[in-house]
């Protein structure tokens, strides 16, 4: 049984994780779960310094930044694709990653399962 590891607002319940994890592609899933397979999207010099974007191969989230004549992060931000965020959910840590583990295993177990008796 999921447990909440914390009772803070801020935090996501592992209930509703595993909940809302049911419901994500597997793309998103394996986002949530694993993190961004983060590729070079596009780039420009700007004002003595760079944008970038960065694009995620998965699921398709972009991580825009902007950087210093020398490299350093000035400042950054991410876009999301529709239906990637859950509204009011919280961050998800202890019980909800592993909700998000429990999910990504068991749609692998089904799919080695699918695979072999076909």
């Amino acid at each position: 049984m999921l447990q909440a590891t914390t009772q803070d607002p801020n935090y996501a319940d592992a209930h509703e994780v595993a909940e809302f994890a049911a419901t994500l592609t597997i793309a998103f899933l394996l986002c949530r779960e694993l993190g961004h397979n983060w590729r070079p999207w596009t780039a420009r010099a700007i004002n003595g310094g760079y944008e970038r974007a960065l694009r995620c191969t998965r699921c398709h989230t972009e991580r825009w930044e902007v950087l210093s004549s020398t490299g350093a992060k000035i400042k950054g931000h991410y876009v999301y694709p529709e239906d990637y965020l859950h509204e009011g959910l919280g961050r998800i840590v202890g019980d909800g990653r592993d909700a998000l583990r429990l999910e990504s295993l068991n749609r692998a177990i089904a799919d080695s399962e699918e695979r072999a008796s076909a």
